[in-house]
């Protein structure tokens, strides 16, 4: 009895982790497309403000400190 104690809490263990692993991996594909979800969601709204911005531009009107904060974060974003 003392052997199968460690032997069976160690598989445990090992069943739990390998467990989480594959529902990690079963889940990627569906993680994955709601990520492209998110980016083409992200990158329209960029657009819409970079052509507001472009709109007030030409009324010379300055992009506020939020729309340029905004729009360094997206851009950073994109490069990861």
């Amino acid at each position: 009895m003392d052997v199968v104690s460690p032997i069976t809490e160690v598989v445990t263990r090992i069943v739990d982790c390998s467990t989480r692993h594959l529902n990690y991996l079963c889940a990627l594909n569906e993680n994955l497309n709601q990520l492209e979800e998110d980016m083409a969601q992200l990158n329209e709204r960029k657009e819409d403000i970079n052509n507001k911005i472009i709109a007030e531009q030409v009324r010379l009107k300055e992009p506020t400190h939020q729309e340029r904060g905004w729009m360094r974060r997206v851009a950073a974003k994109k490069l990861k």
